[in-house]
């Protein structure tokens, strides 16, 4: 069995391929025009100073010192030739409005569950003996792209794909890339990987909306990591998801103690450590919640604690000025973004860890925390999630600053209650969230696949 996984946003891929390999599957990532220093095998597994990183696209590894590690063979990352700002090019964007909305009569409004539900036993959408969900009109596109091969980007990376698909047995394409993909009009299985691109993207009233949402409908299986994925799932009528939780690297992300917390309490004067590592992001995360609850707290407890803030997002600027305001700075402390292992020192040397305060589920920071054993404090809303995970996982859910102090003050004046929460935060990954969980229910999927495929070319499946 060889999977290809496209795209490594949030080192998904990244980390899929690695757990899949610990199970004997060959798996590959490749990658195309994404250097995000958030994206790099140097970001997730390497030990260096992150103070050696240039902002967060230029990630001269070659310069510095990554103590021996080395990127695996597997990963394959090539550009396009062009610069890292460059975006899916207007006028192709124009070619295929006009020829899907001309396809698929839309006009303002419509709701794109109801083009699904009008086409999906139309030309749009043909169910083939072999249950290969194909758009017939798709193979057109082939006709614009070589009109608009100037506009190289998107033309190279659908070119590139399908000279390297015939290779794998499966293709996992993660965020966006299911409709580069799809594109390629590949007959190969396509599961789809959403790291949050299905919370709102295939809802839109535009190109990349109704693409995406095709796309999604044209693979086998749809993987959703973020539980509430399923309330747009169920929207635009799709049946072919399952959820698998984050991949996070639970051999990593461990109890453990770090020679870091001496050093910031001596720096400090701390007797409570709390970490925000989540980028700063008020609409999105919510990080003024965190300051304000945080201010409450500090007029009222008797312990000098002190908040680690990490210095990423648009929001940074606007968070520093708002504590600066509130008289706060000496409690903060500022960190680089912090590579995975750095990280998890981090966790490790803190009492409690805040994440998001929007969404009602959680991406990667709180299971990460929770492996370090460590409380973790989120907005976590059960009726969103029940439908993912056998057991509530041990957090303290909270969504508003009064919330968010009232946590905070009842962790922070009890130990006990830290380290049992704690325990049973290990405890739960390691049944619900661990790798070894994630790889092989991605491995059941690829066989049942697989399976199906063989029985329909055997002719023993109509």
């Amino acid at each position: 069995m060889k999977i290809l996984h496209v795209g490594n946003v949030a080192m998904n891929a990244y980390n899929n391929a690695k757990f899949l390999r610990r199970r004997g599957i060959e798996a590959d990532v490749l990658v195309c025009d994404y250097t995000h220093i958030m994206g790099q095998p140097e970001w997730e597994d390497a030990f260096f100073d992150e103070q050696m990183i240039d902002g967060p696209w230029n990630s001269c590894w070659e310069k510095i010192n990554l103590h021996g590690f080395q990127r695996p063979e597997w990963f394959i990352e090539y550009s396009s030739g062009l610069p890292q700002e460059t975006k899916f090019p207007s006028n192709l964007y124009w070619l295929i409005k006009n020829y899907l909305w001309s396809i698929l009569h839309l006009r303002e409004g419509f709701h794109i569950k109801k083009t699904i539900d009008k086409y999906s036993k139309s030309s749009i959408f043909l169910e083939g003996k072999k249950g290969h969900m194909i758009s017939s009109s798709i193979k057109m596109f082939g006709s614009y792209l070589k009109a608009i091969k100037s506009f190289q980007k998107n033309y190279f990376h659908i070119c590139f794909l399908k000279s390297l698909i015939g290779k794998y047995d499966i293709i996992q394409a993660y965020g966006l890339e299911p409709i580069n993909v799809f594109l390629t009009d590949t007959k190969k299985p396509l599961v789809s990987f959403e790291h949050g691109t299905m919370r709102n993207i295939p809802l839109e009233n535009s190109v990349k909306g109704h693409l995406l949402a095709i796309a999604y409908h044209g693979s086998k299986k749809c993987i959703i990591t973020n539980p509430d994925g399923k309330i747009t799932a169920d929207k635009i009528g799709l049946k072919n998801y399952v959820f698998i939780p984050h991949p996070v690297d639970t051999e990593k992300f461990i109890p453990r103690q770090t020679p870091l917390r001496k050093k910031i309490i001596d720096g400090t004067g701390a007797e409570l450590i709390f970490f925000a590592p989540a980028r700063h992001d008020w609409g999105i995360k919510g990080t003024n919640k965190i300051i304000e609850g945080f201010f409450k707290y500090l007029k009222r407890s008797p312990k000098r604690t002190i908040l680690i803030f990490s210095d990423w997002g648009e929001g940074v600027k606007r968070s520093k000025d708002y504590i600066k305001n509130l008289g706060i700075e000496e409690f903060v402390i500022w960190t680089s973004p912090l590579p995975k292992i750095k990280l998890a020192e981090y966790y490790n040397a803190s009492d409690l860890v805040l994440d998001q305060f929007s969404f009602g589920v959680f991406g990667t920071t709180p299971p990460e925390a929770m492996a370090c054993a460590k409380p973790v404090i989120t907005r976590f809303d059960w009726e969103i999630n029940k439908w993912a995970w056998p057991e509530k996982p041990p957090i303290i859910s909270a969504e508003s600053s009064q919330e968010i102090f009232e946590a905070m003050k009842l962790l922070g004046r009890d130990e006990n209650l830290r380290q049992e929460l704690g325990k049973r935060g290990r405890i739960w990954m390691e049944k619900y969230h661990s790798w070894e969980l994630v790889a092989d229910k991605q491995i059941a999927i690829y066989k049942e696949i697989l399976e199906i495929d063989f029985k329909l070319k055997s002719g023993l499946l109509e």
